[in-house]
């Protein structure tokens, strides 16, 4: 017997309308899961969109800084100074490699959870950098 034997058989046009039992917010839902947590944002600086980001109250960076217990943010991006910057409610963005979290992780701790919200897309081995993550023994059980 074919193993495709046993899928349903799809209802549904490319266009259909699709019904979502509840719209969720993607900035709220993750600025709920680090409440009170140790945060490491990857990509924070989203500097695509930074300042319009800003303005209107949608930089995720800021939105996790308001609910986590801590927020270090890491990013490589030229428009980032070489120190680093401070951000909102002791948040703060650090220049560093996402491929290699280990310094990082010895200069600011573990974190509770990982987010890389505004970076996954970005990435141009996104396979290597999950790798690298799951590879990380000092990250063992952290959220991501």
């Amino acid at each position: 017997m074919r193993q495709d034997q046993h899928l349903e058989t799809l209802r549904y046009t490319a266009l259909e309308k699709v019904t979502v039992p509840r719209p969720v917010d993607r900035l709220a839902f993750i600025a709920g899961r680090v409440e009170g947590k140790a945060v490491f944002d990857l990509g924070a600086l989203d500097e695509t969109a930074l300042d319009a980001k800003m303005e209107d109250g949608s930089w995720l960076h800021a939105r996790l800084c308001a609910s986590a217990r801590t927020v270090v943010g890491i990013d490589n991006s030229p428009r980032l100074p070489a120190g680093g910057m401070d951000t909102v409610n002791g948040g703060r963005i650090i220049h560093a490699d996402i491929f290699d979290l280990g310094p990082f992780i010895e200069r600011h701790g573990r974190p509770d959870i990982i987010i890389a919200g505004e970076l996954i897309e970005h990435l141009p081995d996104t396979s290597g950098f999950l790798a690298s993550l799951k590879g990380n023994p000092a990250l063992r059980g952290v959220e991501f």
